[in-house]
């Protein structure tokens, strides 16, 4: 929708709205009904920000007591021993020592 059809869409939302309040005739009970609507929204519009208000305070409570993970230590490897016989003067072949057997 382009802004012009939007506005359009806003303006007939509007005219409805304000014909169906304006239809309402403006007598005693309608006025103590309107009343008692006003007052609960008041009131629903306090018991929204008194729960949002105890989910905050609640979230920086455990937020607060929840510990770090500690971050996990890879055990570093075991050092290698010098070898202790000492390494042959010559190397045989591999292929030598199986022409043996």
């Amino acid at each position: 929708m382009n802004a012009g059809e939007l506005e359009a869409a806003r303006e007939a939302a509007w005219r409805d709205y304000d014909h169906a309040n304006r239809a309402i005739p403006d007598c005693e009970h309608v006025r103590a009904w309107r009343q008692q609507i006003a007052e609960a929204r008041t009131k629903h519009q306090v018991a929204i920000r008194a729960h949002r208000k105890a989910l905050a305070a609640q979230e920086k409570a455990e937020a607060a007591t929840v510990e770090p993970e500690p971050v996990p230590v890879t055990p570093r490897p075991a050092p290698v021993a010098p070898a202790t016989t000492p390494a042959p003067d010559v190397q045989e072949s591999l292929f030598e020592v199986g022409k043996a057997a």
